[in-house]
């Protein structure tokens, strides 16, 4: 990759995307849409990035950027997000406006019965993962207290778009709940997540924390049954959770403990932005039909 430690062209630059996942690449897009410079930090980067190589489970060099988008998660090893205190404290006080838009998780609020859920609501995360990047909101909260410093907190539902799709899971059979018992959940596109990404460097207020989910809430079974019938799979096998035999994951089944329905109105207000994807009866058409076109490329 090119290496901007290595030229002037890094001093130049304002925007930052640190960890360049699936979020970071489609905020990239845009970026590179609007001629927008920007670097890219992560451990591995393709060529065609201007790249910082980093490893933020460890104490790095100091960083010097106004903009900063952050989407590295933190480490599954620690009770905390040690990768996020090491990229804070590689940050000069150099007197400049900085400001960070974090990737948090609709999860820090826990299980709230099926309740609506909006930003006022305290956390109570039940799993490490919650526990951790409510810790990592924490951080940011401090690191704000200098009045230099400006972070901006979305809270993101479950991603899906054109490459997160459960297609190997419906192939392989994988059984779920009904419908009926699936506990309330919530799903964001990640175009539209990529476009809150942008606007909340620019229109949110300072140290802002914005839920991002789509309009409609639905369950995960809905999810699954929805592609199941647009991508013309079986739906999935029927269990219940009295009774699915160690059928449905570990991971899957923590997920099954919460339930919630996300309020986006306060992220759609204070942005100006209407979904491009309301729901998943117009997203998941869309995306699997990106996915057949990328596909067959």
């Amino acid at each position: 990759c090119h290496s901007a430690t290595k030229s002037g062209w890094l001093n130049t630059v304002q925007s930052l995307i640190a960890g360049y996942g699936y979020a970071g690449k489609h905020l990239a897009a845009i970026l590179k849409k609007k001629n927008i410079e920007f670097v890219v930090a992560s451990r591995s980067v393709e060529a065609s990035t201007h790249a910082l190589s980093i490893d933020l489970d460890h104490e790095i060099a100091p960083i010097d950027f106004e903009h900063i988008w952050y989407f590295v998660p933190p480490a599954k090893e620690h009770e905390s997000d040690i990768r996020l205190q090491h990229f804070l404290s590689s940050l000069p006080d150099t007197g400049k406006q900085r400001r960070i838009v974090y990737i948090s998780t609709t999860g820090v609020y826990g299980n709230c019965h099926g309740a609506w859920v909006k930003e006022t609501r305290p956390t109570n995360p039940i799993t490490n993962r919650a526990k951790r990047r409510v810790d990592a909101e924490q951080q940011l909260r401090k690191w704000s207290k200098n009045e230099q410093n400006e972070h901006v907190i979305l809270r993101v539902a479950g991603i899906y778009g054109p490459d997160r799709l459960p297609i190997e899971r419906l192939k392989n059979n994988l059984p779920f709940l009904a419908e009926n018992e699936a506990p309330w959940s919530n799903r964001i596109h990640i175009t539209d997540l990529a476009r809150i990404c942008f606007a909340a460097m620019y229109k949110a207020e300072k140290n802002e924390i914005l839920n991002v989910a789509d309009n409609q809430p639905s369950n995960m079974a809905s999810y699954f049954n929805q592609f199941a019938d647009i991508a013309k799979l079986p739906r999935p096998p029927i269990v219940t959770l009295a009774n699915h035999d160690g059928q449905i994951s570990t991971q899957m089944l923590s997920y099954l403990t919460e339930s919630r329905r996300i309020s986006n109105e306060k992220v759609l207000r204070t942005l100006s932005l209407e979904l491009k994807y309301p729901s998943l009866a117009e997203g998941l058409p869309a995306a699997w039909a990106e996915h057949e076109r990328d596909d067959k490329q």
